[in-house]
């Protein structure tokens, strides 16, 4: 195995290698052949999957392709992996000349690869240079050649616990994500790289592995939602019926039992290291229903509004709801005990009117929304320690100037 500069890989032309794969006779391809074994056993990495991915990625992505396709090319995910077999063996016949990323994929383990973006290849800083150059294994292969390329891989940390409620029932079906802290020392709720997120199991217990050390904070979000049914007309006059959820109530839970991110408990992980007991407990005794309705100054219920509640002492927003169609009532399922602000936006009395399809779909017409009469946003003061019902938040009209209502 040679190992080439970052420099020289950053300099491939994308057309060149592009040209090599599509017009590369059979008999001037190359293979690659090697061993694959765990650092922490000394033993064979069994039936774990190899892939040889382009260092192609380098380049910048096309216009016609999307971001997210762009981005599971570039980390190999639409190469078909080969597995080792029972002594960590593997061989991948038929490779195009030209320089590959190493990427092995094994439970348990780090994938390399996973910790870098397409646009951290096509602009890297400084610092993703020398990352990519110690962390990612190189892979030359030459026509008419065997290359031999034998890896270890790293087993990474790992995070487990229990989520429950506070009655003491398991929570099952609950989706997991991991916050990881980036260099500007914030936690994004997005790890990077994807993937590790899970959904707890019939106990409510969790167990997410191969990860980096580092600092992370875990987020269990609770959800209800509805399944809608929405019919689409097509050109030939026939109707599909389309299912979309709709998402009724959802509520963060951070480690340390925190509902707001910055009071998260902050779980550090070593190379390597098992954190287990990382618990969550929702506490329900502690929700309570928030229902109230939106008004004009005239006195009537106003049917379309977006209502959202956030932090009094941050403005952070905790949550969003729109007025029903079926009571004309805002409903918040489940909030947890805050002093909050009420901010009501896009308020209109809303009237459904026929328009007419375009010609030879079927039916000839459809129902839409129109605003007859919108309303300004307001604010108001909004506690919470127990159910709240029957919260009126009066909206001015346009012509007014907005204002802030004091709570009811």
């Amino acid at each position: 195995m040679r190992i080439i500069p970052f420099a020289s890989i950053v300099s491939l032309s994308l057309s060149l290698i592009s040209h090599a794969q599509t017009h590369t006779k059979p008999d001037e391809v190359g293979t690659v052949t090697g061993r694959v074994l765990c650092s922490d056993t000394q033993r064979p990495a069994r039936i774990a999957e190899v892939r040889l991915v382009p260092t192609a990625i380098v380049q910048p992505s096309k216009p016609s392709i999307k971001d997210d396709e762009d981005e599971n090319a570039t980390l190999g995910n639409d190469i078909p992996p080969v597995q080792t077999d029972m002594s960590g063996a593997f061989t991948v016949h038929n490779v195009h000349p030209g320089t590959y990323y190493f990427r092995i994929d094994y439970p348990g383990y780090l994938t390399p690869l996973l910790a870098f973006k397409r646009t951290q290849f096509a602009h890297p800083t400084p610092d993703i240079q020398k990352r990519i150059a110690s962390e990612l294994q190189i892979v030359t292969v030459a026509p008419h050649a065997v290359t031999t390329a034998d890896t270890t891989i790293l087993r990474g940390a790992a995070i487990s616990g229990t989520v429950r409620y506070d009655d003491g029932s398991p929570a099952p079906g609950i989706y997991l994500e991991l916050y990881r802290r980036n260099p500007k020392g914030e936690f994004k709720d997005e790890y990077d790289p994807p993937g590790f997120s899970q959904i707890t199991d019939d106990r409510g217990q969790f167990h997410i592995t191969s990860l980096p050390t580092g600092e992370f904070v875990l987020a269990a979000n609770f959800s209800i939602s509805e399944a809608v049914l929405s019919s689409m007309p097509m050109p030939d006059g026939k109707t599909v019926d389309i299912k979309i959820d709709k998402t009724l109530f959802s509520l963060p839970l951070f480690s340390g039992d925190a509902l707001r991110l910055r009071d998260a408990a902050i779980i550090k992980l070593d190379t390597g290291q098992e954190s287990s007991g990382n618990d969550l407990t929702l506490p329900l005794s502690k929700l309570h229903p928030v229902t109230g309705s939106v008004i004009a100054q005239d006195g009537h219920t106003i049917n379309s509004a977006k209502v959202s509640l956030l932090y009094a002492d941050t403005r952070e927003e905790l949550t969003n709801v729109l007025v029903s169609r079926d009571d004309g009532q805002f409903h918040f399922l489940y909030v947890p005990e805050a002093d909050y602000i009420l901010s009501v936006k896009e308020a209109a009395d809303i009237t459904q009117i026929e328009v007419a399809n375009p010609p030879g779909v079927t039916p000839r017409t459809r129902t839409e929304d129109k605003a007859i009469h919108t309303y300004s946003d307001v604010e108001q003061p909004l506690a919470v320690q127990n159910d709240v019902a029957s919260v009126l938040a009066t909206v001015p009209d346009k012509k007014s100037s907005p204002t802030t209502t004091a709570a009811p």
